[in-house]
């Protein structure tokens, strides 16, 4: 594909480009009196060779790979507060590493938590009422950093994100069991 500027050229002349996939996920689960914990790691590698593009007459890249390392432990616990019901606190924390290899090599880092509650109200146990926060993020995909590269946008960063939710569901027994969820959320995004 050439394009009217002669600036860009995706060579189609090699057919034989692959792309390779591994995942690995591991999870271990703890008790320790009404806390459950669960420590999660994840390993992803993707790479794809034989791609050649050429930009304004040069190479950017012939081999493209992504490595992707995640770390993460929740806590979660459940408590009966007297008058109120069941009450359950969970907390996530989320380490992830990323290293890039497109045009240059990048290394990104970001840490991530979730905050939520959930009670179940002693006067209708068919119900629930949720809120939770997050301090999130989103890292640009195999094919967005990629394809970015090729038009000089080669420092694509992540998008981060915050964002709160509230919502309550609720059966109807009478109803047949029919499920009523309501829920508000916001999402405040940085970098996107």
């Amino acid at each position: 594909m050439i394009d009217n500027a002669n600036q860009v050229l995706l060579d189609r002349k090699s057919q034989s480009s692959t792309f390779d996939d591994i995942g690995i996920r591991n999870k271990l689960q703890f008790y320790f009196g009404n806390i459950r914990t669960i420590v999660n790691y994840n390993f992803e590698y993707g790479q794809v060779d034989s791609l050649t593009a050429v930009l304004q007459g040069q190479l950017v890249s012939n081999f493209t790979k992504r490595q992707t390392h995640r770390f993460s432990v929740d806590f979660i616990s459940d408590y009966k507060v007297y008058g109120l019901g069941n009450l359950r606190l969970n907390t996530e924390l989320s380490y992830q590493i990323i290293n890039d290899h497109f045009i240059k090599q990048q290394k990104n880092n970001y840490f991530s938590y979730r905050l939520a509650s959930e009670i179940i109200p002693e006067f209708w146990k068919n119900s629930r009422f949720i809120i939770s926060f997050a301090d999130n993020y989103r890292h640009p995909s195999f094919n967005e950093t990629y394809y970015s590269s090729l038009f000089g946008g080669n420092n694509l960063q992540g998008e981060k994100y915050k964002e709160l939710n509230v919502g309550t569901d609720f059966i109807l027994n009478n109803l047949s069991g029919t499920n009523f969820q309501l829920t508000y959320f916001s999402i405040w995004g940085k970098d996107k």
